[in-house]
């Protein structure tokens, strides 16, 4: 469309003449001052707007430099770049050339004159404007099978009476043709477009355009991308790393469009923190790089990490991956000392901790710095083991005796205990005159027959007692060891004080355990003592207490 120009009242000394229209590029706007061949010699360029006169700073094509006084063909104007990066004049120009003292003045431009490979805001000859056209948004992103609305503003001194809208991809055009179920708006009321129900196909550079009667304007480009948040994943559950060493957590974070932001979280006993950028300590956290280095790792370095990813559709994030400080297990010995008596079983309590599994556990003893590894056997020695570290030895002996050590495994190394020593009672000198040993109580089997009462007061002599039976592995035993022997035995127990209620002369019942003869206690007049009784297989019976038979005194010690 050509460019109008009006010509001013004459002033006195001044004459008219026409000048070109200024010639617009990409980057400048250039006036030609040629006059039949020749270069003008200008003084100045003036501006006139709202009655206000301005100079024009312009510069010679030439030489690129600001003059006034040598001869000109062509000048560069002050120009800016609109929003859609196209060139324009800053204001609506009066262009005057003073020529030594004649001074000649152009007609004012009406308009804003641009490229001719942007968009123009021209006049028609009536000077009515060609619609300005603007977006809001150079790019939007649209989850699948969502809505967007792609912002379009639209300005007119008549009225709009058409918008519509082009879609490019891959320099393919395709007008968008509105409907009520796809697309809305693209109107001259709502010129801005809503896609409905996205898919891959809406994704594209997109174009608003609106005509009135003095013609059509377009605006730049908004690109549409159809996508999701990002889909974030570890690799792994979980990582372990020693102390001072470097573990990298991977992570994966794939997205249809740009990946903008990458970051970690790390959870500890429900207190959430983002790991800060940190050079020495931690590396990567990057939409290249998404997976994050520990360096130097200590204790505050374990807990729960997730690794997320943001895009324009929003953020997505992974599942949690647990960082474990891994150091040697932490073994601790409940007591400094143990005792116990010759042939009883006792064990040496051990706790293991670790944030790892425990691989091994194992045992040694050190008696005169000879270090001996503890083999563990179902008879002798049992525990020492991941589940139950503690160590259980049976059948305790002199050999025994000694200093122990715990000891337990991981995959960053061995733990040990401090030591537990082990003392092994002595046997009573008494064995050797007969008294045996039954879980660190002392047995002997008299076989001079006595009355009941008699037969307790010679075990008093002895600081004993008739035999107190408390557990069926005592009886077994007491009973075999009788039946080697031969013969009836008295044990210490009697219903004399009260008919019925048989107690053990230490006054307790005979709750714990019994091993009563079939029909037996038969409660007959007399029958107040208890004796294991031979024709009975070694059960037990109530005899009259006056009868004389072996018996078997018992001590807890020497």
């Amino acid at each position: 469309m050509e460019d109008h120009y009006e010509t001013l009242p004459a002033t006195r000394e001044t004459h008219y003449e026409t000048l070109p229209v200024p010639r617009v590029t990409d980057d400048h706007i250039y006036l030609d001052l040629m006059n039949n061949g020749k270069p003008k010699r200008p003084i100045s360029l003036k501006s006139i707007e709202n009655t206000a006169v301005k100079d024009i700073q312009y510069k010679d094509k030439k030489t690129q430099s600001s003059v006034t006084t040598q001869a000109l063909e062509t000048v560069i104007l002050p120009s800016s770049k609109a929003s859609n990066g196209k060139t324009k004049i800053n204001k609506r120009v009066l262009i005057g050339i003073c020529v030594v003292v004649v001074c000649l003045v152009v007609g004012t431009t009406v308009g804003i004159f641009v490229s001719s490979s942007g968009s123009s805001q021209t006049d028609d000859q009536e000077g009515n404007n060609v619609p300005a056209v603007t977006i809001s948004k150079s790019a939007y992103t649209v989850k699948p099978g969502g809505s967007v609305t792609l912002n379009c503003i639209v300005s007119s001194t008549t009225n709009i009476e058409n918008v519509y809208w082009q879609r490019t991809v891959n320099n393919d055009v395709t007008v968008i043709q509105t409907n009520k179920f796809k697309y809305s708006g693209s109107t001259p009321s709502i010129p801005s477009l809503t896609i409905n129900n996205a898919g891959l196909r809406d994704a594209g550079k997109y174009q608003c355009f609106a005509e009135n009667e003095a013609g059509t304007e377009q605006s730049g480009f908004t690109i549409v991308t159809v996508g999701n948040v990002p889909a974030v994943t570890i690799s792994k559950s979980a990582y372990t790393v020693k102390p001072g060493g470097s573990v990298t957590l991977n992570c994966i974070a794939s997205s249809s469009s740009n990946i903008e932001k990458v970051y970690w979280k790390r959870t500890v006993n429900n207190e959430v923190s983002v790991i800060q950028t940190n050079a020495v300590k931690y590396s990567g956290r990057t939409p290249s790089f998404p997976s994050l280095t520990i360096n130097n790792a200590g204790l505050r370095d374990a807990g729960q990490y997730q690794c997320f990813a943001e895009n324009a559709a929003g953020t997505g994030q992974s599942a949690f991956t647990i960082v474990t400080i891994d150091s040697v297990p932490t073994v601790t010995v409940l007591k400094s000392d143990y005792t116990v008596k010759a042939a009883s079983s006792v064990t040496l309590n051990c706790i293991v901790s670790s944030s790892t599994n425990i691989s091994n556990v194992f045992w040694k003893r050190t008696i005169d710095n000879d270090v001996t590894l503890i083999q563990t056997n179902k008879f002798k020695y049992s525990g020492s083991t991941p589940s139950f570290p503690s160590l259980t030895i049976n059948n305790a002996g002199l050999r025994d005796a000694g200093q122990y050590q715990c000891f337990a495994e991981n995959e960053a190394g061995t733990g040990q205990s401090v030591f537990t020593t082990l003392t092994v009672d002595k046997p009573c000198g008494l064995l050797k005159d007969g008294w045996k040993n039954f879980h660190g109580h002392y047995y002997i089997f008299i076989t001079t027959v006595k009355t009941w009462k008699d037969a307790e007061e010679d075990c008093r002599y002895f600081s004993a007692r008739l035999t107190e039976v408390q557990t069926r592995d005592e009886g077994q035993w007491l009973k075999n060891q009788a039946r080697q022997k031969g013969g009836d035995w008295w044990l210490g127990a009697s219903d004399e004080a009260t008919e019925g209620q048989w107690r053990w002369t230490s006054g307790n019942t005979l709750e714990q355990h019994t091993n009563w003869a079939p029909k037996k206690p038969d409660n007959n007049y007399g029958q107040d003592c208890l004796q294991m009784l031979a024709s009975a297989n070694y059960l037990w019976n109530d005899q009259t207490c006056t009868n004389k038979i072996n018996y078997i005194c018992e001590k807890s010690s020497c």
